[in-house]
């Protein structure tokens, strides 16, 4: 006969309920305290064990929203886990987790976009729609259909990268003439052709990388050396280039 896993933090001798997570460990709680923190939670018989479809290591934190002790720390944990914790609090509506785990979800922004704009478009956090989506125009299609499923939320996030990556292409059609002659009446030099060359190479198939467009004119800024003529011209075309990626990233995601 298979021992049964039991929790070690949720064992109560007087336990009225028990909850056995999917991967078969059993947490011995309080109906109560169930009734209380949470509107959606399901009911059960006397001595029936209720299985729900999250795993251990996600309800040994879930659980602790339901007890009067101090909040668990969600600073370090996983990724995977986070998500899953938080979606287990929207799906049993534990109101007093909910701000917590959106608070801890929006803090990991920047290192998984596409994971946080698919729990924000899911329950309707529009302010974290909007705020993330620009970190994840850089992600390929195929990252993003896995992370936000063939849905509304994929074709959104779609036309809106496709959007940004025009600005790309209207960034290079922003090329200020020549303001003053070179020497020799020569509108441009060799230094030119060269900076302009890797500023659109850095860009291409890189939407992203407009989000910091003054990087990529101070990595090459140093191709013009003492030409001046091109160092006034290579200003010109920042100053339209940032005002440009400015008006394309101003539209909501949501």
């Amino acid at each position: 006969m298979t021992e049964l896993r039991v929790s070690d933090r949720f064992n109560a001798l007087d336990s009225d309920v028990t909850i056995r997570s999917s991967d078969g460990v059993v947490f011995r709680l309080h109906r109560k305290n169930l009734h209380l923190h949470s509107d959606a939670f399901p009911s059960q018989e006397e001595g029936e064990i209720v299985d729900l479809t999250e795993s251990s290591d996600v309800l040994e934190i879930f659980f602790q929203y339901f007890y009067r002790q101090p909040q668990p720390d969600l600073t370090n944990i996983r990724m995977h886990t986070l998500l899953a914790l938080s979606e287990a609090v929207e799906k049993y509506r534990v109101f007093s987790a909910i701000e917590v785990c959106k608070a801890h979800m929006r803090a990991r922004m920047s290192s998984d976009p596409l994971a946080v704009l698919a729990y924000a478009a899911k329950h309707g956090y529009v302010d974290i729609c909007n705020d993330v989506a620009p970190l994840t125009i850089g992600a390929s299609t195929m990252d993003a259909i896995n992370a936000l499923g063939s849905s509304t939320t994929f074709a959104a996030w779609a036309l809106y990268r496709d959007r940004r990556v025009e600005a790309t292409t209207r960034i290079h059609d922003l090329l200020p003439s020549t303001i003053v002659k070179h020497k020799g009446g020569w509108d441009d030099c060799e230094k030119w052709w060269q900076f302009q060359a890797e500023i659109s190479r850095y860009l291409l198939g890189h939407p992203e990388r407009l989000l910091d467009i003054d990087e990529a004119f101070s990595r090459y800024e140093d191709l013009l050396e003492e030409c001046d003529h091109c160092q006034k011209r290579a200003a010109n075309w920042r100053g339209k280039s940032a005002l440009e990626v400015r008006s394309s990233f101003r539209g909501r995601f949501a």
